[in-house]
């Protein structure tokens, strides 16, 4: 397991709402080794199905010493296996990930998720028009045109907002950007009142 200082999930965050309960699973090639599913039924491989829809890594990636960085992006260019979705950074599953209370892979927040790990897991920080190129023919709305706008490709592709906040899919390109948030900005984690106030009681000092 490695040792980056991802924050854990609270009881709030692993919560399933009774609205989320009966989630319908879309299950057409998911498990199959011989048919790769399409782009909306890897979405829908998410933690509200059973922890075999997505393959879990070998052991020696959980035991190991810190998975490798990958050489270039992630393009959602997995494989299936014997046990389900394999992503191709696979690598990084346990750190990008975390098992819940019923055995589900649930994706962690992008935003507890230092810059350098999700960079070493294919996810650096790329343009909107990259990012969509990524995704290869599967059609996107022409008007998101921001990293924040990202979020409402992850609604049309999941059931609920609950799905999306549970991705596993971690080799997806946009996954990162699933919550609504860029976790490569420059002022992630910062108030922009605090940051406020603090810059007019340094100049009032000064003055």
């Amino acid at each position: 397991m490695t040792n980056f200082p991802i924050s854990k999930p609270t009881a709030l965050d692993t919560a399933q709402p009774a609205s989320e309960a009966q989630d319908a699973p879309c299950t057409s090639g998911i498990g199959s080794s011989t048919e790769k599913p399409c782009y909306r039924d890897r979405g829908a491989v998410r933690a509200s199905f059973p922890s075999t829809s997505i393959s879990t890594p070998p052991d020696e990636a959980t035991s190991g010493p810190v998975p490798r960085p990958l050489s270039r992006a992630v393009r959602l260019a997995g494989r299936m296996t014997s046990k389900g979705y394999e992503p191709e950074n696979w690598e990084w599953f346990t750190t990008l990930t975390y098992t819940d209370s019923d055995g589900r892979h649930v994706g962690c927040d992008p935003m507890s998720i230092p810059s350098e790990v999700l960079t070493a897991a294919g996810h650096a920080p790329r343009r909107t028009k990259s990012i969509i190129r990524a995704l290869g023919d599967e059609p996107v709305d022409p008007s998101i045109i921001r990293h924040k706008q990202l979020r409402q490709h992850c609604l049309s592709c999941a059931t609920t907002p609950g799905q999306v906040r549970r991705c596993a899919i971690i080799d997806c390109p946009i996954w990162p950007y699933r919550m609504g948030h860029n976790p490569h900005h420059p002022q992630r984690g910062c108030n922009p009142f605090k940051t406020k106030v603090r810059n007019h009681l340094e100049v009032s000092r000064k003055t």
